[in-house]
This record gives C-alpha cells, sequence and structure tokens, in this order.
C-alpha cells in the first residue's frame, strides 16, 4: 500500500558533523520533531541545547516551521548543510548568542526564500564556501579563513563586522550590508554587481580588487594596500534614500508602492517580478525625479491572475547608468491553495490535479530530493495520471512536483511510503 502526503517549506539539512561534548545528537535521517532520529530520543529545539551530528551524511527535514537551537559548533572538514525553501534556522535568539563554527572545507547553502539566522558570530576555517540565494542575518561577526568563496544572489545583513584571510572572495549580485568594519588580507577579490554597503571602515592588505557595476558604499575610512583597488572602486553618496517599500495584494494584482526621501541623478526605477524569489524579470519602468530633497511617492499596479506567492524587486537606474539594488518585497495572493492538489486513485496510480481553473498548457515534472527527475509529461487537462508502475519503483521520501500551468510556475512537495 502506498500513501502520500503534503510537505510545504522543507528545510533540508545535508550535515557531516561531530562533537563528543554533545547535548542533543542526530543519529539517523528523517524529519527533525521525530525523536528516534535522536540519541536517546532528545530532540533538540531549543537555544539552551547544543546540536552535533554523527560523522555521516544526514538528510533532516523540517515542514514549515521554524528549528531555535543552541550553539551549531565543530562542523566537521567537508560537510555541507543546505536551508531549503521556506525554512528557517535560528541560531540562538535575542537574549541568547550562540554561534556558527565550521572546520575545513565546509559548505553552506541558503537556498532561495530560506532564512538562517546567527544571533552571534560565525567562524568558518579554510576553504569555507557560503551561497546565498535566501537571507542570512548574522547578529555578531563573520570571519573566514583562506580561500573562502562568498556568492550572495539573495540578501545579507552583517550587524558586526567581517574579517577575511588571504584570498577571500566576495560576489554579490544581490545585497550585502556590513553596519560595522570589514577587514581584509593579501588577495581578496568583489564582485559587486548588486549593492555592498559598508557602515564602517574598510582596510585591506595587498592587491584587493572590487570589479563594480553595481554599488559600493563605504561610509568611514577605506584604505588599500600595495596594489590593491577596492577603495577606487567605493561610489559616493547613495544617489536615492528609499522608505515605505512595499507591495499588498488587491483584486487580481498587486499594488508596488515605495517612496524617497532624497534623490541624486535619478533617472529611473525598474520594477522586476518573480515567482520563486531567484529569477527576475522587467515588468515596469518608472520615472524618477532627478535631483530632489523632497518625499516622492510612487507606485506600480500590477494586474495578473495568480494564486501563490510573488516577489518583486526594486532597482534604481542614475543617468551615468550605475544601478542599485533594493531587497525584493513578497505578497501572498492567495495562501489556500498552490496550484496542484493530488490523491491515489482506487487503482494505486498517483493523480496529480491542477486547481487554477482554465487552462491552455501544463507541464509537469517529479523529481526526488537530490534533483533526479523521475517522471515529465505535458497535457492540456486540469488531471496527470502518474501510473502504479513508475510510482511503485520510488523508494520511501520525499519529492517535489513542479509544473508550468499557462507558463506560471507551482510548486508543492509529496512524501511516497510504501507499506
Amino acid at each position: 500500500m502506498m500513501t502520500c502526503r503534503k510537505a510545504f517549506g522543507t528545510l533540508f539539512l545535508f550535515l557531516s558533523m561531530m562533537s563528543a561534548h554533545a547535548q542533543n545528537r542526530i543519529i539517523t535521517s528523517g524529519n527533525w520533531d521525530d525523536p528516534t532520529i535522536w540519541n536517546g530520543n532528545d530532540i533538540g529545539n531549543a537555544t539552551s541545547e547544543n546540536v552535533t551530528f554523527n560523522r555521516v551524511q544526514l538528510d533532516v527535514s523540517l515542514n514549515d516551521a521554524t528549528i531555535n537551537i543552541g550553539n551549531l559548533k565543530n562542523i566537521s572538514d567537508r560537510s555541507s548543510l543546505r536551508i531549503g525553501t521556506m525554512g528557517t534556522l535560528n541560531i540562538g535568539n535575542a537574549a541568547n548568542s550562540r554561534n556558527l563554527e565550521t572546520n575545513n572545507d565546509v559548505n553552506i547553502i541558503v537556498e532561495e526564500q530560506g532564512d538562517m539566522v546567527v544571533w552571534g558570530n560565525i567562524k568558518a576555517k579554510e576553504r569555507f564556501i557560503m551561497q546565498v540565494d535566501g537571507t542570512l542575518i548574522v547578529k555578531g561577526d563573520f570571519e573566514a579563513s583562506n580561500d573562502a568563496m562568498i556568492e550572495i544572489t539573495g540578501n545579507v545583513n552583517i550587524e558586526g563586522n567581517i574579517k577575511l584571510q588571504d584570498r577571500a572572495d566576495f560576489s554579490v549580485s544581490g545585497n550585502l550590508s556590513i553596519n560595522g568594519n570589514i577587514e581584509g588580507a593579501n588577495d581578496n577579490e568583489f564582485n559587486v554587481s548588486g549593492t555592498m554597503n559598508v557602515g564602517g571602515n574598510a582596510n585591506f592588505g595587498d592587491r584587493a580588487t572590487a570589479l563594480v557595476p553595481g554599488t559600493l558604499v563605504v561610509a568611514g575610512n577605506c584604505n588599500d594596500g600595495a596594489s590593491a583597488s577596492f577603495c577606487s572602486s567605493v561610489s559616493g553618496p547613495l544617489p536615492v534614500i528609499l522608505v515605505d517599500y512595499k507591495a499588498n495584494p488587491i483584486d487580481k494584482g498587486t499594488r508596488v508602492s515605495w517612496a524617497t526621501l532624497t534623490e541624486i541623478n535619478n533617472s529611473h526605477f525598474v520594477l522586476q517580478r518573480s515567482y520563486t524569489g531567484k529569477h527576475f524579470e522587467t515588468i515596469a519602468l518608472i520615472d524618477g525625479a532627478g535631483n530632489s530633497s523632497v518625499k516622492n511617492k510612487y507606485h506600480y499596479t500590477d494586474i495578473l491572475e495568480y494564486t501563490g506567492k510573488v516577489y518583486y524587486q526594486l532597482q534604481q537606474v542614475d543617468y551615468d547608468g550605475r544601478k542599485e539594488f533594493f531587497k525584493p518585497v513578497a505578497v501572498d495572493l492567495n495562501r489556500q491553495t498552490n496550484g496542484i492538489d493530488f490523491f491515489v486513485d482506487a487503482n494505486g496510480n498517483l493523480a496529480l490535479l491542477q486547481n487554477i481553473g482554465d487552462i491552455k498548457a501544463m507541464e509537469l515534472s517529479i523529481r526526488d530530493i537530490l534533483g533526479h527527475n523521475i517522471a515529465h509529461v505535458t497535457e492540456s487537462d486540469r488531471m496527470v495520471v502518474i501510473n502504479k508502475e513508475v510510482v511503485n519503483r520510488l523508494t520511501n521520501g520525499l519529492y517535489i512536483i513542479s509544473a508550468r500551468i499557462n507558463h506560471v510556475p507551482y510548486t508543492t512537495k509529496v512524501f511516497i511510503e510504501h507499506r
């Protein structure tokens, strides 16, 4: 017998970790809230509890919830952690500072719509790799040793300082905000096509470079070492001070609004839309006020027939073509449905039913959590049936169902269990 159940907003942790003095230890794969995956059935779910893992590859899922833990420390060499869609990992909280510490060759990925909040410091050893498509907030300092690679397409806010060792590189196509100072070593490289703001000072060693088609702002002093060119790429004052940026649902669409307190050489705004929070398309160009020291209000009404979450990203463009990117805002046009329902029919087939209404075409695929394609079909009907022969070949576990209905993407998840 095969049963299935929905699982939305899953947080995946793929980790290989160990600690000799762990208070809470995961010993096998499964769901975070399942006591059988924990040593002694003791679930780690409080900031007073440090969490560690065995030296094995683990797949731990959290369904549409937020994890709160203590320190995440002693991450083993060559391990990886991935925070998946709409999952949140809190390391500590406002009243309890906790840290993330890694050993060599650790890879951490914060996926689109995923969140990681570290209420203390991040201290990473050599060859640390971090990719942020979602949101990373560090309440303390961020330290990375030699040969670190940080890639940001989402939004990162470091409330303390950043300290980098030799050959630590940053690629920023989203938004990176550093409230404190940034201190580099030799051969640091920055590629900024989005926005990077440093609230304090910036100091680098030899051969630090920055490729900045986007916006790089340093509020304090900026000092380069020999043959370094980071500071020469620093922009002047921010061309626009943005406030009241929001998206609100209306009948058959969204109203996106924002205001500016000041504008310097502001040619226009570019408004972009995304159904995933990662890949944006331009939907409107709105003229700016040029130079202004008074408050200016803007809005755009996006009419679209869509059910689900929509993301809007705003860019500001100067007369000389320089751009500033602002953090995307999201609006949920309907939380009651995600576009796809599924059930098991009397013959053991897996039936998938779109609930959008009239359709012209539906393209659907099923993948496992490693991204392997299981099935791919194209239909013009409201229902797609995956026959039981295909279903019976699936192992127990979580599968991702992706569909494009009238060229609009939808995603849901199904847990397959044979009994």
